[in-house]
């Protein structure tokens, strides 16, 4: 009976949690990081250490637009010539004509999401920042958004920095493995997306990142 009823959900595209109903602590967290952004965390330059892939992906796909999901303040990026300095829209020299608009809920001129569907979605040191019940609604989210592909790296470590109520700002720590399946159960969703997921971890000889990518439901490495 039970497995009738989450196939059934799963048909319906139910989730339990949505951007119009997330969980309490989505709320909580959010209130947090716009402190900690107020006090120059988050500068949004992470990305830098993943341009390759990204690259890789905007070649494969032929991607001209993009959201930066997450992108902090964006300090990673140049300004369009022409726009507003509060402008979400960006552009990097790594990534000669593509267009990024740059959201986050933490950052009062990135704070609106948009209506605008892109090419692709990038998503660098935010989902493991995320309440655990959160976690699907929000990849399903960037998948929803995206036209061609979606980039995520996620950290399966506890980080340096604590929380103004003092967790750790990793407040969700799972395996590689936990990863790549929240981007194939979420690619059940979307199954003409192209994904690839970066998982961080740590262990006594440094840092590595190892990665999964798919299409739809389906990964292929």
């Amino acid at each position: 009976q039970w497995r009738e009823l989450e196939a059934d959900a799963n048909e319906a595209g139910y989730l339990l949690f949505t951007r119009d109903t997330p969980t309490r602590e989505f709320g909580e967290l959010i209130h947090l990081y716009q402190q900690m952004h107020d006090e120059n965390y988050f500068p949004g330059t992470r990305l830098k250490h993943h341009i390759e892939p990204v690259r890789k992906l905007l070649d494969k796909t032929g991607a001209t637009r993009l959201l930066d999901y997450g992108s902090g303040k964006a300090e990673g990026y140049q300004r369009l010539e022409g726009k507003a300095d509060d402008s979400p829209w960006r552009e990097s020299s790594q990534w000669p004509d593509v267009l990024v608009r740059c959201y986050d809920p933490g950052v009062a001129e990135f704070s609106a999401i948009g209506d605008d569907q892109m090419d692709g979605v990038i998503s660098t040191d935010v989902v493991e920042h995320l309440a655990p019940f959160d976690v699907t609604w929000v990849l399903d989210e960037m998948f929803a958004r995206a036209d061609k592909f979606v980039f995520v790296v996620a950290a399966c470590y506890p980080a340096i920095k604590t929380l103004p109520d003092g967790r750790n700002a990793h407040t969700t720590i799972q395996s590689a493995a936990w990863w790549r399946d929240q981007m194939m159960i979420v690619g059940h969703r979307h199954p003409n997306i192209r994904w690839l997921v970066g998982c961080d971890m740590k262990n006594l000889t440094g840092k590595q990142t190892v990665f999964f990518g798919g299409i739809g439901s389906a990964a292929d490495r």
